[in-house]
Order: structure tokens, then C-alpha cells, then sequence
């Protein structure tokens, strides 16, 4: 009977129409001076340098694959130079990732950290 609806939920997924995106919620927290960045995903280091270098707080860490796991989250050099993460990386389920998807991830979350760092700010 599991097989049965499994296969009825199937069917009635392809009968919708097809969605040109895929979001998902993204968070950041702080503790004292440390900033926490989780990523749905597995980012390339060169991601989450970017997001620590323009960071207004005095650490922050960047976690993958800590709000989901979407798929490879690679930068756009790495996706020139090839190789198996990149492949992985360029679809995330049925979607197909933005050749801009770095520089998304790393505009979103400069902006969520400047955010909360002005929340901060203003109740001190």
C-alpha cells in the first residue's frame, strides 16, 4: 500500500506545473562577537572567505550543509576549471543553480549580517 501511494504522489507531481525556482529560508545568528552563517549546502572555501571578509562582526563562522543540503555550492572560478564538484554542483535536485549562484549567497548573507549587527547596535 506504501508502494501505492508513493507512486500516486509521483504522478501527481508531474501533473504540476513546473516551477522556475526553488528557495529556501536562510538564517544567521550571533553569540557576543561570533556570527554564525549556516549554508543549505556544501559552499567552496572561496564563498565563505568572501562572506568573512565583508562581515561586520569580529569572527564568523560559515557552516555548510547546516540548513538542509541543497548541493555543491561552488564559486563561478571553480565552475570554469571543472571537476566533479562543479558537475554535482550545477543542479540542486531539478533545478539547475545560477552561474551567480556565489556571489547570491554571498550578497544575502552580507546583507542578513549587516542587518543584525545594526540590530545590535541600536539596542546598545
Amino acid at each position: 500500500m506504501c508502494e501505492y501511494r508513493h507512486h500516486c504522489a509521483v504522478v501527481e507531481a508531474h501533473r504540476q506545473p513546473l516551477l522556475k525556482g526553488r528557495s529556501f529560508r536562510q538564517t544567521v545568528t550571533r553569540i557576543g562577537p561570533l556570527a554564525i552563517v549556516p549554508m543549505p549546502g556544501e559552499m567552496f572555501s572561496g564563498i565563505s572567505l568572501r562572506i568573512r571578509a565583508g562581515s561586520p562582526f569580529a569572527y564568523t563562522l560559515c557552516c555548510s550543509v547546516t540548513n538542509g543540503s541543497l548541493s555543491y555550492l561552488p564559486t563561478r572560478e571553480a565552475r570554469h576549471r571543472g571537476g566533479y564538484e562543479t558537475w554535482v554542483g550545477r543542479a540542486s535536485g531539478a533545478y539547475l543553480l545560477a552561474d551567480t549562484i556565489d556571489d547570491a549567497l554571498v550578497a544575502e548573507n552580507l546583507r542578513l549580517l549587516k542587518r543584525l549587527a545594526a540590530e545590535e547596535a541600536a539596542q546598545a
